[in-house]
């Protein structure tokens, strides 16, 4: 894994575990959408192999990837969120 994309997972996952108070370390071993990241990397490693034609295009790329996880890394928490709290008395 490269650095870059170490990095961009630890902030991603300190970010959203800061703001929602969410342990994702957890959530991101339970659901499906540890696939989807995993996917959105190889996409990222696929397309920094491919030879440069625009300036732009990575920085482009990677934004998107970084909307695109966002959305992903969003459900599990909110399904946490909507699920109510259970009672003990």
């Amino acid at each position: 894994m490269s650095p870059f994309w170490l990095a961009l997972r630890v902030s991603l996952f300190a970010l959203a575990g800061g703001l929602l108070g969410v342990a994702l370390a957890s959530l991101y071993e339970r659901w499906s959408e540890k696939r989807v990241v995993d996917m959105l990397a190889d996409a990222w490693n696929a397309f920094c192999e491919l030879p440069e034609e625009h300036p732009c295009d990575a920085r482009e790329f990677c934004s998107a990837i970084h909307v695109a996880q966002s959305l992903v890394l969003m459900r599990p928490a909110r399904r946490d969120l909507s699920t109510p709290p259970e009672v003990t008395e």
